[in-house]
């Protein structure tokens, strides 16, 4: 009996059209030959509908993220690089299934618009991805496959736009396994490759292993979605609903409501400090603090709450920059800015090069309190685990905190999103707080 634990005689039960379709998808011992143009294009189509499934198993509300994990495996897996390529792409393209209308609504563009940026962003998923396939039979090739794949989809540029990384997958497999889950999230399935590749299994015994990881993998990740280690102690994070910022009329009624908020909390001895969501007072200038001072900080000052709160910042060349600004009850202030933004205002290289420079130094760490240092997380950077693993390494931290603005999407692109974040928190053990402004409630017939 093989490592994959399955006898020739378990094999030989089943019939043999299922071991052809088998090896016309996956690589085995006994490969097929590779079919007409019709088959070519039927199992590129079968590629990137095991990737689509796989994602959506894996991400939204009430997925199993741990499935995520099975990505590297099948890449690895596949009998072309094409297919590799289909099944990276429809794995990346069904995780964004929300975000047309969220191009949309974001940028103010056509239908046109945000239906070629997602193809665009499909494709360049599908050429990363692809990487974790070597044209090579031989273990050690295959698996160094793997780990480049691995390495060049966490890093930038491609981290950019690549979400649902499968280190993330390892929150839910190994909670708490800091450094240690980093690496064992890509060398389990390097190894599994390189055992694979060398005991060459037959094509049933490939497939029975492949369903019961999944079964595995899938009660792991339902089991845990969506448990993260508690709030942090003292820290509130705020879930609105005030939709898109529309006038300055309606930012002076954001922080009315804030204040108002911040005088319940003092009643009902609240937290000492409160987190806002992203951009929550839209864009800060100095003629602004006097109105948000009588309206929320005065009060904040008198109960000793520290409020952090989002906001858009004047940065340099004339281009805005999201901070978390914490106003602390003795009148200092401290800020941290977001490191990365939306994918598409990164095709400036100079200024991506420049935000990776400047921010691998500090890692985005802000005190919430003296026992609280949050490392911060910026809506399009909870996507990308390469800032918590920056964060990580140049700072101690007890707390991620994560502030987005989502009104123009959806709660499943929520879900996902937040998953991410909550995610690196569970994965080094951290308490994970969540400010959020989503879009306002439908009207009431």
């Amino acid at each position: 009996m093989s490592w994959i634990g399955v006898s020739s005689q378990f094999q030989e039960t089943f019939d043999p059209v299922p071991n052809g379709v088998i090896r016309w998808l996956f690589r085995t011992g006994a490969q097929g030959t590779g079919g007409g143009l019709q088959m070519t294009v039927t199992a590129l189509v079968a590629a990137a509908f095991i990737g689509a499934a796989l994602s959506a198993l894996a991400w939204g509300q009430g997925r199993a993220p741990a499935m995520a994990a099975l990505l590297p495996l099948l890449l690895a897996l596949c009998r072309t690089r094409a297919q590799a390529f289909m099944l990276g792409a429809g794995y990346s393209l069904a995780i964004m299934r929300h975000p047309p209308s969220f191009v949309i609504e974001w940028l103010r563009e056509g239908v046109a618009f945000g239906v070629a940026s997602i193809i665009v962003y499909a494709a360049i998923a599908g050429a990363v991805w692809s990487l974790g396939w070597s044209r090579s039979a031989k273990p050690w090739r295959m698996a160094l496959a793997v780990v480049i794949a691995w390495l060049v989809a966490l890093l930038p540029p491609a981290a950019v736009v690549l979400p649902m990384h499968p280190l993330i997958a390892w929150a839910s497999i190994l909670p708490g396994s800091s450094w240690l889950g980093v690496v064992l999230s890509v060398a389990v399935p390097a190894s599994m490759v390189f055992l694979i590749a060398r005991q060459q299994p037959a094509p049933m015994q490939l497939l029975v292993t492949l369903l019961v990881l999944s079964l595995v993998l899938g009660a792991i990740g339902i089991a845990r979605n969506g448990n993260s280690n508690g709030d942090a102690v003292g820290v509130e994070g705020v879930t609105t609903e005030w939709g898109e910022q529309t006038a300055d009329e309606a930012i002076r009624r954001r922080m009315a409501s804030m204040g108002q908020l911040a005088q319940d909390l003092t009643v009902q001895a609240g937290p000492d400090t409160v987190v806002w969501p992203a951009a929550a007072v839209g864009t800060y200038s100095p003629a602004l603090y006097p109105q948000l001072d009588a309206m929320l900080l005065e009060t904040a000052r008198r109960s000793g709450q520290t409020h952090v709160i989002g906001m858009r910042l004047q940065g340099p060349h004339g281009l805005q920059e999201n901070a978390l600004v914490a106003f602390y009850p003795d009148g200092r202030s401290a800020r941290a800015k977001a490191r990365q933004t939306a994918p598409w205002s990164q095709w400036n290289l100079g200024q991506a090069v420049e935000s990776v420079s400047e921010h691998a130094g500090r890692g985005n760490v802000l005190a919430l309190s003296p026992k609280a240092r949050a490392a911060v997380l910026f809506g399009h950077e909870e996507f990308q685990p390469w800032l918590s693993l920056l964060s990580e390494a140049r700072a101690a931290v007890e707390v991620y905190v994560a502030v987005a603005d989502t009104a123009a999407g959806g709660e499943d692109a929520s879900a996902i999103q937040s998953r991410h974040s909550m995610g690196m928190a569970q994965l080094f053990g951290r308490a994970y707080v969540r400010a959020e402004n989503r879009p306002q409630p439908a009207p009431r017939p």
